[in-house]
Protein backbone atom coordinates (compact mmCIF):
# COMPACT_ATOMS: atom_id res chain seq x y z
CA UNK A 1 0.00 0.00 0.00
CA UNK A 2 1.55 3.37 -1.14
CA UNK A 3 2.02 6.18 1.40
CA UNK A 4 0.49 9.60 0.68
CA UNK A 5 3.87 11.24 1.40
CA UNK A 6 5.28 9.54 -1.65
CA UNK A 7 2.61 10.83 -4.03
CA UNK A 8 3.58 13.49 -6.75
CA UNK A 9 1.13 16.04 -5.41
CA UNK A 10 2.85 16.08 -2.06
CA UNK A 11 6.23 16.78 -3.70
CA UNK A 12 4.76 19.73 -5.62
CA UNK A 13 3.35 21.25 -2.47
CA UNK A 14 6.69 20.90 -0.67
CA UNK A 15 8.48 22.77 -3.53
CA UNK A 16 5.98 25.65 -3.48
CA UNK A 17 6.36 26.12 0.28
CA UNK A 18 10.18 26.20 -0.05
CA UNK A 19 10.09 28.92 -2.73
CA UNK A 20 7.67 31.03 -0.68
CA UNK A 21 9.95 30.85 2.37
CA UNK A 22 12.98 31.90 0.34
CA UNK A 23 11.11 34.94 -1.03
CA UNK A 24 10.01 36.05 2.45
CA UNK A 25 13.60 35.89 3.73
CA UNK A 26 14.88 38.03 0.79
CA UNK A 27 12.20 40.70 1.33
CA UNK A 28 13.11 40.87 5.03
CA UNK A 29 16.79 41.51 4.29
CA UNK A 30 16.09 44.19 1.70
CA UNK A 31 13.50 46.06 3.75
CA UNK A 32 14.79 45.97 7.32
CA UNK A 33 18.58 45.51 7.33
CA UNK A 34 20.65 48.88 7.11
CA UNK A 35 22.87 49.55 4.03
CA UNK A 36 26.33 51.10 4.78
CA UNK A 37 26.88 54.70 3.45
CA UNK A 38 29.70 55.60 0.98
CA UNK A 39 31.72 57.16 3.84
CA UNK A 40 31.45 53.96 5.85
CA UNK A 41 32.48 51.96 2.80
CA UNK A 42 35.51 54.24 2.34
CA UNK A 43 36.43 53.94 6.01
CA UNK A 44 36.10 50.16 5.88
CA UNK A 45 38.18 49.89 2.69
CA UNK A 46 41.81 48.82 3.34
CA UNK A 47 44.40 51.60 2.91
CA UNK A 48 47.19 50.89 0.41
CA UNK A 49 50.69 50.64 1.76
CA UNK A 50 53.42 53.13 0.93
CA UNK A 51 55.14 50.56 -1.25
CA UNK A 52 52.02 50.25 -3.41
CA UNK A 53 51.82 54.04 -4.03
CA UNK A 54 51.68 54.77 -7.79
CA UNK A 55 54.21 57.02 -9.54
CA UNK A 56 51.39 59.32 -10.73
CA UNK A 57 50.44 60.02 -7.04
CA UNK A 58 54.04 60.96 -6.33
CA UNK A 59 54.00 63.45 -9.22
CA UNK A 60 50.81 65.03 -7.85
CA UNK A 61 52.62 65.73 -4.55
CA UNK A 62 55.39 67.70 -6.31
CA UNK A 63 55.17 71.55 -6.03
CA UNK A 64 53.70 73.48 -9.03
CA UNK A 65 56.18 75.06 -11.45
CA UNK A 66 56.26 78.88 -11.52
CA UNK A 67 54.51 80.47 -14.53
CA UNK A 68 56.53 82.44 -17.08
CA UNK A 69 55.35 85.24 -19.41
CA UNK A 70 54.22 84.46 -22.94
CA UNK A 71 57.04 85.30 -25.35
CA UNK A 72 56.80 85.51 -29.15
CA UNK A 73 59.44 85.26 -31.80
CA UNK A 74 62.84 84.52 -30.16
CA UNK A 75 62.19 80.83 -29.35
CA UNK A 76 63.77 81.03 -25.86
CA UNK A 77 60.43 80.28 -24.15
CA UNK A 78 58.03 77.77 -25.58
CA UNK A 79 54.37 78.59 -25.79
CA UNK A 80 53.46 75.40 -23.87
CA UNK A 81 55.25 76.66 -20.78
CA UNK A 82 52.70 79.48 -20.28
CA UNK A 83 49.19 78.28 -19.41
CA UNK A 84 48.07 81.82 -18.52
CA UNK A 85 48.94 85.33 -19.61
CA UNK A 86 50.43 87.54 -16.85
CA UNK A 87 49.16 90.98 -16.06
CA UNK A 88 51.86 92.56 -18.19
CA UNK A 89 50.38 90.90 -21.29
CA UNK A 90 52.01 89.04 -24.15
CA UNK A 91 55.67 89.77 -24.61
CA UNK A 92 56.49 90.81 -28.20
CA UNK A 93 60.12 90.27 -29.15
CA UNK A 94 62.15 92.83 -31.06
CA UNK A 95 62.79 90.28 -33.83
CA UNK A 96 59.12 90.20 -34.76
CA UNK A 97 59.00 93.98 -34.98
CA UNK A 98 62.19 94.14 -37.04
CA UNK A 99 60.95 91.50 -39.51
CA UNK A 100 57.60 93.24 -39.90
CA UNK A 101 55.58 90.32 -38.54
CA UNK A 102 54.23 92.69 -35.89
CA UNK A 103 53.62 96.31 -36.85
CA UNK A 104 52.48 99.03 -34.49
CA UNK A 105 50.05 101.87 -35.14
CA UNK A 106 49.58 105.06 -33.15
CA UNK A 107 45.93 105.95 -32.69
CA UNK A 108 45.12 109.32 -34.26
CA UNK A 109 42.11 111.31 -35.28
CA UNK A 110 41.62 111.25 -39.04
CA UNK A 111 39.15 112.82 -41.37
CA UNK A 112 35.87 110.97 -41.41
CA UNK A 113 35.45 108.79 -44.48
CA UNK A 114 31.98 109.33 -45.90
CA UNK A 115 31.05 108.64 -49.48
CA UNK A 116 28.13 108.26 -51.81
CA UNK A 117 28.00 105.03 -53.78
CA UNK A 118 27.01 104.95 -57.44
CA UNK A 119 27.52 102.45 -60.27
CA UNK A 120 30.29 102.88 -62.83
CA UNK A 121 30.69 101.01 -66.13
CA UNK A 122 34.00 100.54 -67.93
CA UNK A 123 34.12 101.45 -71.62
CA UNK A 124 36.84 101.69 -74.24
CA UNK A 125 37.26 105.27 -75.56
CA UNK A 126 35.97 105.79 -79.08
CA UNK A 127 39.35 106.98 -80.33
CA UNK A 128 40.99 103.80 -79.00
CA UNK A 129 38.84 101.42 -81.10
CA UNK A 130 40.13 100.57 -84.57
CA UNK A 131 37.92 98.86 -87.17
CA UNK A 132 39.92 97.21 -89.93
CA UNK A 133 38.28 97.09 -93.37
CA UNK A 134 39.37 96.61 -96.96
CA UNK A 135 39.68 99.65 -99.27
CA UNK A 136 39.03 97.48 -102.30
CA UNK A 137 36.82 94.46 -102.84
CA UNK A 138 38.64 91.16 -102.60
CA UNK A 139 38.83 87.70 -101.06
CA UNK A 140 40.37 86.89 -97.66
CA UNK A 141 43.23 84.46 -98.28
CA UNK A 142 45.24 84.55 -95.02
CA UNK A 143 45.12 85.58 -91.35
CA UNK A 144 48.24 86.56 -89.40
CA UNK A 145 46.50 87.04 -86.01
CA UNK A 146 43.64 85.63 -83.96
CA UNK A 147 41.29 86.92 -81.26
CA UNK A 148 43.13 87.92 -78.09
CA UNK A 149 46.43 88.63 -79.85
CA UNK A 150 48.13 91.85 -78.74
CA UNK A 151 49.59 93.67 -81.74
CA UNK A 152 51.89 96.65 -82.21
CA UNK A 153 51.46 99.43 -84.72
CA UNK A 154 52.36 98.17 -88.21
CA UNK A 155 51.72 94.50 -87.45
CA UNK A 156 50.38 92.45 -90.41
CA UNK A 157 46.79 91.39 -89.73
CA UNK A 158 45.36 89.65 -92.81
CA UNK A 159 45.89 89.34 -96.57
CA UNK A 160 43.43 89.93 -99.40
CA UNK A 161 43.45 89.10 -103.10
CA UNK A 162 41.82 92.03 -104.91
CA UNK A 163 41.42 92.44 -108.70
CA UNK A 164 41.25 96.23 -108.23
CA UNK A 165 44.67 96.21 -106.56
CA UNK A 166 46.08 94.13 -109.41
CA UNK A 167 44.76 96.61 -112.00
CA UNK A 168 46.18 99.56 -110.03
CA UNK A 169 49.62 97.96 -109.90
CA UNK A 170 49.53 97.15 -113.60
CA UNK A 171 48.55 100.73 -114.48
CA UNK A 172 51.32 102.06 -112.25
CA UNK A 173 53.97 100.02 -114.07
CA UNK A 174 52.64 101.11 -117.49
CA UNK A 175 52.51 104.78 -116.52
CA UNK A 176 55.99 104.56 -115.03
CA UNK A 177 57.34 103.11 -118.30
CA UNK A 178 55.57 105.73 -120.47
CA UNK A 179 56.89 108.52 -118.28
CA UNK A 180 60.44 107.22 -118.62
CA UNK A 181 60.08 107.03 -122.42
CA UNK A 182 58.67 110.56 -122.56
CA UNK A 183 61.58 111.87 -120.45
CA UNK A 184 64.10 110.12 -122.70
CA UNK A 185 62.47 111.51 -125.88
CA UNK A 186 62.38 115.01 -124.40
CA UNK A 187 66.07 114.76 -123.60
CA UNK A 188 66.81 113.68 -127.21
CA UNK A 189 64.73 116.47 -128.72
CA UNK A 190 66.51 118.99 -126.50
CA UNK A 191 69.93 117.86 -127.83
CA UNK A 192 68.66 118.02 -131.40
CA UNK A 193 67.39 121.55 -130.90
CA UNK A 194 70.80 122.63 -129.70
CA UNK A 195 72.14 121.33 -133.00
CA UNK A 196 69.22 123.03 -134.78
CA UNK A 197 68.11 119.71 -136.23
CA UNK A 198 64.48 120.14 -135.15
CA UNK A 199 62.01 122.92 -134.76
CA UNK A 200 60.85 124.77 -131.68
CA UNK A 201 57.34 123.38 -132.09
CA UNK A 202 58.62 119.80 -132.04
CA UNK A 203 60.50 120.47 -128.78
CA UNK A 204 57.42 122.08 -127.22
CA UNK A 205 55.27 119.12 -128.28
CA UNK A 206 57.67 116.69 -126.60
CA UNK A 207 57.66 118.75 -123.42
CA UNK A 208 53.87 118.54 -123.37
CA UNK A 209 53.95 114.76 -123.83
CA UNK A 210 56.51 114.37 -121.03
CA UNK A 211 54.40 116.48 -118.67
CA UNK A 212 51.28 114.47 -119.55
CA UNK A 213 53.15 111.22 -118.87
CA UNK A 214 54.34 112.58 -115.51
CA UNK A 215 50.75 113.44 -114.55
CA UNK A 216 49.54 109.96 -115.46
CA UNK A 217 52.39 108.42 -113.47
CA UNK A 218 51.56 110.49 -110.35
CA UNK A 219 47.90 109.56 -110.76
CA UNK A 220 48.82 105.85 -110.73
CA UNK A 221 50.81 106.37 -107.51
CA UNK A 222 47.86 108.16 -105.89
CA UNK A 223 45.53 105.33 -106.88
CA UNK A 224 47.75 102.81 -105.11
CA UNK A 225 47.86 104.95 -101.98
CA UNK A 226 44.06 105.30 -101.99
CA UNK A 227 43.80 101.51 -102.01
CA UNK A 228 46.34 101.32 -99.17
CA UNK A 229 48.87 99.49 -101.30
CA UNK A 230 52.57 100.42 -101.27
CA UNK A 231 54.28 101.45 -104.50
CA UNK A 232 56.02 98.47 -106.13
CA UNK A 233 59.77 98.42 -105.93
CA UNK A 234 61.90 99.22 -108.95
CA UNK A 235 62.32 96.31 -111.27
CA UNK A 236 59.10 94.60 -110.11
CA UNK A 237 57.59 92.59 -112.93
CA UNK A 238 55.26 90.17 -111.10
CA UNK A 239 51.78 91.64 -110.98
CA UNK A 240 49.02 90.29 -108.66
CA UNK A 241 46.24 91.55 -106.44
CA UNK A 242 47.62 90.30 -103.11
CA UNK A 243 47.92 92.99 -100.46
CA UNK A 244 48.17 93.00 -96.64
CA UNK A 245 46.26 95.04 -94.09
CA UNK A 246 48.27 96.41 -91.13
CA UNK A 247 47.43 97.68 -87.64
CA UNK A 248 47.34 101.47 -87.38
CA UNK A 249 47.88 101.43 -83.60
CA UNK A 250 48.69 98.93 -80.87
CA UNK A 251 46.03 97.03 -78.97
CA UNK A 252 44.29 93.70 -78.53
CA UNK A 253 42.32 91.87 -81.22
CA UNK A 254 38.82 91.72 -79.74
CA UNK A 255 36.68 90.61 -82.71
CA UNK A 256 37.25 88.97 -86.12
CA UNK A 257 33.96 88.67 -88.01
CA UNK A 258 35.66 87.89 -91.37
CA UNK A 259 36.14 84.28 -92.48
CA UNK A 260 38.84 82.69 -94.60
CA UNK A 261 37.84 82.70 -98.27
CA UNK A 262 35.09 85.30 -97.76
CA UNK A 263 34.54 87.91 -100.45
CA UNK A 264 34.54 91.30 -98.78
CA UNK A 265 33.74 94.83 -99.91
CA UNK A 266 35.02 98.21 -98.66
CA UNK A 267 31.97 98.48 -96.40
CA UNK A 268 32.72 95.19 -94.64
CA UNK A 269 34.04 95.13 -91.06
CA UNK A 270 36.87 92.57 -90.96
CA UNK A 271 38.64 92.98 -87.62
CA UNK A 272 38.58 95.10 -84.44
CA UNK A 273 41.50 96.32 -82.31
CA UNK A 274 41.06 97.99 -78.91
CA UNK A 275 43.77 99.94 -77.13
CA UNK A 276 42.88 99.58 -73.42
CA UNK A 277 45.88 101.32 -71.89
CA UNK A 278 43.41 104.04 -70.93
CA UNK A 279 39.70 103.46 -70.41
CA UNK A 280 36.63 105.47 -69.55
CA UNK A 281 34.44 104.79 -66.52
CA UNK A 282 30.98 106.26 -66.93
CA UNK A 283 29.14 107.11 -63.71
CA UNK A 284 25.36 107.33 -63.66
CA UNK A 285 23.94 109.15 -60.64
CA UNK A 286 20.63 110.79 -59.68
CA UNK A 287 19.98 114.37 -60.71
CA UNK A 288 19.68 115.30 -57.01
CA UNK A 289 23.47 114.77 -56.61
CA UNK A 290 24.32 117.38 -59.25
CA UNK A 291 25.42 120.00 -56.62
CA UNK A 292 27.87 117.48 -55.12
CA UNK A 293 29.40 115.88 -58.22
CA UNK A 294 31.66 118.31 -60.07
CA UNK A 295 34.53 118.12 -62.53
CA UNK A 296 37.76 117.36 -60.69
CA UNK A 297 36.03 115.41 -57.89
CA UNK A 298 38.14 112.45 -56.78
CA UNK A 299 36.48 109.05 -57.04
CA UNK A 300 37.52 105.63 -55.72
CA UNK A 301 36.44 102.39 -57.36
CA UNK A 302 36.01 98.89 -55.94
CA UNK A 303 34.50 95.75 -57.36
CA UNK A 304 35.01 92.10 -58.26
CA UNK A 305 38.17 91.45 -60.20
CA UNK A 306 40.09 94.32 -58.60
CA UNK A 307 42.84 93.39 -56.11
CA UNK A 308 42.71 96.87 -54.57
CA UNK A 309 40.84 100.16 -54.86
CA UNK A 310 41.49 102.41 -57.86
CA UNK A 311 41.42 106.20 -57.73
CA UNK A 312 40.66 108.80 -60.38
CA UNK A 313 38.90 112.10 -60.91
CA UNK A 314 35.92 113.23 -62.95
CA UNK A 315 37.02 114.73 -66.28
CA UNK A 316 33.66 115.47 -67.90
CA UNK A 317 29.98 115.74 -66.90
CA UNK A 318 27.31 115.34 -69.55
CA UNK A 319 25.01 118.27 -70.21
CA UNK A 320 22.08 115.99 -71.02
CA UNK A 321 19.85 114.17 -68.55
CA UNK A 322 18.90 110.56 -69.24
CA UNK A 323 15.17 110.92 -69.79
CA UNK A 324 13.88 107.59 -68.42
CA UNK A 325 15.94 107.35 -65.22
CA UNK A 326 16.49 111.10 -64.75
CA UNK A 327 20.19 110.43 -64.22
CA UNK A 328 23.30 112.38 -65.10
CA UNK A 329 26.43 110.82 -66.56
CA UNK A 330 30.02 111.67 -65.66
CA UNK A 331 33.24 110.32 -67.13
CA UNK A 332 36.47 109.32 -65.39
CA UNK A 333 39.62 108.76 -67.48
CA UNK A 334 41.43 105.85 -65.87
CA UNK A 335 44.92 104.50 -66.73
CA UNK A 336 44.80 100.74 -67.35
CA UNK A 337 48.36 99.67 -68.14
CA UNK A 338 47.96 96.42 -66.15
CA UNK A 339 44.70 95.49 -67.89
CA UNK A 340 42.63 95.21 -64.69
CA UNK A 341 39.63 96.96 -66.25
CA UNK A 342 37.62 95.44 -69.10
CA UNK A 343 34.81 96.95 -71.19
CA UNK A 344 31.39 96.22 -69.71
CA UNK A 345 32.76 95.69 -66.19
CA UNK A 346 30.57 97.18 -63.43
CA UNK A 347 32.28 98.90 -60.49
CA UNK A 348 31.18 100.55 -57.29
CA UNK A 349 32.18 104.21 -57.29
CA UNK A 350 32.61 106.11 -54.03
CA UNK A 351 32.08 109.86 -54.21
CA UNK A 352 33.31 111.83 -51.17
CA UNK A 353 30.70 113.64 -49.09
CA UNK A 354 31.46 116.85 -47.23
CA UNK A 355 31.94 116.51 -43.42
CA UNK A 356 32.59 120.12 -42.47
CA UNK A 357 31.94 120.94 -38.80
CA UNK A 358 32.26 117.33 -37.59
CA UNK A 359 35.00 116.14 -35.25
CA UNK A 360 37.43 113.74 -36.84
CA UNK A 361 37.02 110.24 -35.30
CA UNK A 362 39.65 107.85 -33.96
CA UNK A 363 40.51 105.39 -36.71
CA UNK A 364 42.54 102.18 -36.55
CA UNK A 365 43.37 99.66 -39.30
CA UNK A 366 40.81 96.89 -39.75
CA UNK A 367 43.43 94.19 -39.12
CA UNK A 368 44.08 95.53 -35.61
CA UNK A 369 40.50 94.74 -34.50
CA UNK A 370 39.94 91.12 -33.44
CA UNK A 371 36.90 89.25 -32.16
CA UNK A 372 37.02 87.46 -28.78
CA UNK A 373 33.65 85.87 -28.21
CA UNK A 374 31.05 88.60 -28.59
CA UNK A 375 33.52 91.44 -27.96
CA UNK A 376 35.84 93.42 -30.22
CA UNK A 377 39.36 93.86 -28.87
CA UNK A 378 42.60 95.52 -29.88
CA UNK A 379 46.03 94.71 -28.48
CA UNK A 380 47.43 97.76 -26.71
CA UNK A 381 51.25 97.89 -26.87
CA UNK A 382 53.36 99.29 -24.04
CA UNK A 383 57.07 98.73 -23.28
CA UNK A 384 57.45 95.44 -25.12
CA UNK A 385 54.15 93.90 -23.99
CA UNK A 386 50.73 93.73 -25.64
CA UNK A 387 47.52 93.07 -23.78
CA UNK A 388 43.92 92.96 -25.06
CA UNK A 389 41.50 95.80 -24.52
CA UNK A 390 37.79 95.77 -25.32
CA UNK A 391 36.61 98.47 -27.69
CA UNK A 392 33.38 99.51 -29.36
CA UNK A 393 33.69 99.77 -33.12
CA UNK A 394 31.58 102.02 -35.35
CA UNK A 395 31.67 102.31 -39.13
CA UNK A 396 34.30 100.42 -41.11
CA UNK A 397 35.25 101.55 -44.60
CA UNK A 398 38.20 101.31 -46.98
CA UNK A 399 40.42 99.45 -44.50
CA UNK A 400 39.78 101.70 -41.46
CA UNK A 401 37.54 101.14 -38.43
CA UNK A 402 36.13 103.92 -36.27
CA UNK A 403 36.66 103.45 -32.50
CA UNK A 404 33.75 104.81 -30.47
CA UNK A 405 34.95 103.73 -27.03
CA UNK A 406 38.00 102.07 -25.46
CA UNK A 407 40.98 103.97 -26.93
CA UNK A 408 42.50 107.40 -26.59
CA UNK A 409 44.45 109.42 -29.07
CA UNK A 410 48.18 108.75 -28.86
CA UNK A 411 47.95 105.14 -27.64
CA UNK A 412 49.73 102.45 -29.63
CA UNK A 413 48.04 99.28 -30.87
CA UNK A 414 49.24 96.26 -32.80
CA UNK A 415 48.09 96.41 -36.43
CA UNK A 416 49.77 93.61 -38.37
CA UNK A 417 50.18 90.56 -36.16
CA UNK A 418 47.06 91.11 -34.04
CA UNK A 419 45.63 87.79 -35.17
CA UNK A 420 48.84 86.05 -34.08
CA UNK A 421 48.54 87.58 -30.60
CA UNK A 422 44.92 86.48 -30.44
CA UNK A 423 45.96 82.89 -31.26
CA UNK A 424 48.58 82.91 -28.49
CA UNK A 425 46.06 84.33 -26.03
CA UNK A 426 43.47 81.66 -26.83
CA UNK A 427 46.03 78.86 -26.67
CA UNK A 428 47.32 80.04 -23.29
CA UNK A 429 43.80 80.21 -21.87
CA UNK A 430 42.57 76.90 -23.34
CA UNK A 431 41.57 74.05 -20.94
CA UNK A 432 44.03 71.69 -22.63
CA UNK A 433 46.94 73.99 -21.77
CA UNK A 434 45.85 74.08 -18.10
CA UNK A 435 45.36 70.31 -17.95
CA UNK A 436 48.83 69.74 -19.48
CA UNK A 437 50.37 71.35 -16.40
Amino acid sequence: MRSRFSSPKFAVWIGLFAMLAFALVAVYYLAFLPVPSPKQQTAQAPKPSKKQEKPQEKQAKQPAQPKTPVRLGDGSHKQEETPTVPNKGIEVSAKLRDKGTVQLFQVKRRERIKSLRVVGEVETPNHAIQHIGARAAGRVVRFFVEEGTYVRKGKALLQLDSPAVGKARSRYLRMHALWKLAEAELSRQTRLRKLELNSVSQLAHMRTNAARAKIEYNDAIAQLRILGVPVPKRGATKINGLHTLYAMRQGAITHIPAKLGQWVTPEAFLLQIEDRRNVWIHLRYPLALAPIVKEGTRVSFTGSGLPHALFGKIEHISEHVMREQQNLQARVDMPNSKGLLRPGQLLEAHLPQSTEGEQAPLLVPDESVQRLGLSSVVFLYNKGYAHPRKVIIGASQQGWSEVLFGLQEGETVVARGAFLLKSVLLQAASPQASHHH
